[in-house]
């Protein structure tokens, strides 16, 4: 029998007799409207399993079946089948099956040309209690933990704050997909107290896993080129920029190895530890907002 009280952060996830299942969701966002105008559906594809991958995997959950979405003012059917290769393409080399999905024309909610992509993703581990051991250090933090940066593609802005990129000069960086990190994550259980993934609300995702008396002191020494970019068009402050973009770390991970970490990656670097605090997360010394 099911317990079906889901718990998770960046997935869900409940017990069953036969393991864990787990399950998240997420979509490209206004990202593919670059995508189909600059760039390349495969590119648009490996956003969405980036997004919806990463998240379940740092759920300590090995991700293995997918279902999409895609919503259309006007029925565009090369760019439905073309969408879906493209989608079925990304999904076989990380060993996850796409299953099916819906397509919906939506001519009164949606204008002739504009396109929604969302996905959902599904994983089960049969081991509960290796699952219950990662869970229950991700609760039992501790100050001094170090805290490992993960940088995306070089130059992507990841898949989050496009709605502000729409009317600013366009860069190429704006189309540079995510990578996908879910392999080295599942590689990365063992050494990992947690994996913070830095998507919508930008590093105020850590804020969702550290207890009441601690905080995240995180510093960035180098910033790619493109955030400073977007952050001159669109008028944005530093605090502002934390809050919304992931600034070139795709993840934070909090270990006690880093140098495991580092071998695992490749690219992973410190960038700051948990101190005795109130649950904030601080970047460059400015406080974050609540999430």
């Amino acid at each position: 029998m099911s317990d079906l009280k889901p718990e998770g952060i960046f997935g869900q996830y409940h017990y069953e007799k036969e393991g864990v299942v787990g399950h998240s969701c997420d979509g490209t966002g206004s990202k593919i409207v670059f995508d189909l105008k600059h760039g390349n559906l495969h590119d648009s594809a490996r956003n969405l399993v980036a997004m919806n991958l990463d998240d379940l995997s740092c759920e300590y959950i090995r991700p293995s079946h997918f279902w999409d979405t895609i919503l259309m003012g006007k029925m565009n059917e090369g760019l439905k089948n073309r969408m879906i290769s493209s989608l079925s393409c990304v999904l076989n080399a990380y060993n996850v099956t796409l299953m099916g999905g819906e397509t919906a024309i939506l001519p009164y909610q949606l204008k002739e040309g504009s396109v929604i992509w969302d996905g959902y993703v599904y994983g089960k581990e049969e081991d509960i209690k290796r699952h219950n051991f990662f869970i229950d250090r991700r609760t039992s933090l501790e100050k001094g933990l170090l805290l490992c940066a993960i940088p995306d593609n070089k130059g992507s802005l990841g898949s989050n704050g496009f709605t502000f990129l729409h009317d600013i000069p366009f860069r190429n960086e704006f189309i540079a997909p995510c990578r996908i990190y879910t392999p080295q994550i599942l590689m990365a259980r063992d050494d990992s107290w947690f994996f913070a993934h830095i998507t919508g609300g930008g590093y105020k995702n850590i804020e969702r896993i550290l207890p009441e008396n601690l905080d995240a002191i995180i510093e960035l020494r180098s910033i790619p080129e493109i955030f400073r970019y977007v952050q001159d068009k669109a008028g944005f402050s530093d605090k502002e920029m934390f809050e919304t973009y992931h600034m070139g770390s795709r993840l934070i991970v909090g270990t006690k190895n880093a140098g495991k970490l580092m071998e695992i990656f490749g690219n992973a670097f410190v960038v700051g530890e948990l101190r005795k605090g109130n649950g904030r997360v601080f970047v460059n010394r400015i406080g974050l907002d609540p999430y």
